[in-house]
């Protein structure tokens, strides 16, 4: 996208594409967005491997049966896709029963080939953010594309859209959000609008502050693995105590240690746990034990 469209807004401005406004919401609409954030603020503050599956079964959540899916990607202004960096797709828990693993790959899988957004997002997008109703966004010629309705297979009236750049990042790189509702919640889509309305610039600072400066191109993703280990030095466990939970040797162990230092830029145990915390670097720490402060091979007990 070009400055005059997503990468130069502020995120704060916004165009909404709902004929509800903020004095018509009833307790259970603020309850949505109150819980819709909240939601937000739990994401993870680094690249986890599952982040994006993370966002969309947030935004799942915001009605009964509903689906979801998130991408992090190129978003050219006439609505291509031109590249994508991750997605993610979940279902609601209403909807999530008798959901097995292989069709949840396969909804991804459909995500993942999502090659329009279905709309030009220059005509919207002059504030750098998006939220409304597929069908109410001006539409663009997209040939034989695979859509979000295809995706989701769900009609454009009933699937929410919500699009942000994500600060930092280059012109183009913004994080796609699409809600589809069954039938029987069509009636609340204004009201979930407002709550993806509340929740996408949070959302977008929250992808800046997980996948770093590239976002779309070279963010920082951590293996599975990688993200077992950080979340047991959150918990506090040496090298040797999370080689014995996770079942693996210390050597092992220790070698994704040095690969978190290097992949979330940390140069401390402290620093490390508090980055995936989102928080600042406190620092070097006397008794640190990460291997940059370390010997050559040398791991802590």
């Amino acid at each position: 996208m070009n400055a005059s469209s997503m990468a130069g807004a502020r995120l704060p401005n916004h165009a909404s594409h709902t004929d509800m406004n903020h004095s018509d919401l009833t307790i259970n609409a603020y309850s949505r967005v109150a819980s819709f954030v909240a939601s937000i603020c739990d994401l993870p503050a680094v690249a986890t491997p599952d982040w994006c599956a993370r966002v969309a079964q947030a935004a799942s959540t915001l009605a009964p049966g509903a689906r979801a899916a998130a991408i992090v990607g190129m978003i050219e202004p006439d609505g291509r896709i031109s590249a994508v960096e991750t997605a993610g797709h979940a279902a609601s828990p209403a909807n999530a029963i008798g959901l097995h693993a292989a069709d949840d790959g396969s909804a991804r899988a459909r995500v993942e080939r999502i090659a329009s957004m279905g709309f030009r997002v220059g005509e919207h997008a002059a504030q750098g953010v998006v939220t409304g109703r597929l069908n109410t966004l001006a539409p663009t010629t997209t040939g034989r594309a695979f859509l979000p309705t295809d995706a989701l297979e769900t009609p454009a009236s009933r699937i929410l859209v919500a699009l942000a750049h994500i600060p930092g990042a280059a012109p183009g790189c913004a994080l796609a959000v699409f809600v589809a509702l069954p039938e029987a919640a069509a009636p609340q889509a204004d009201e979930i609008v407002l709550a993806l309305e509340a929740g996408i610039p949070i959302l977008a600072r929250r992808a800046a502050l997980a996948l770093g400066s590239q976002p779309c191109s070279n963010a920082p993703w951590l293996t599975t693995r990688e993200h077992e280990v950080l979340e047991q030095l959150i918990l506090g466990r040496s090298v040797k105590q999370i080689a014995t939970v996770l079942g693996r040797s210390p050597h092992t162990v220790h070698d994704h240690v040095k690969s978190l230092h290097r992949k979330l830029n940390a140069s401390t145990r402290g620093g490390l746990v508090a980055r995936a915390l989102g928080r600042p670097d406190p620092g070097p720490d006397l008794d640190d034990e990460s291997p940059s402060t370390n010997k050559p091979g040398s791991m802590s007990a």
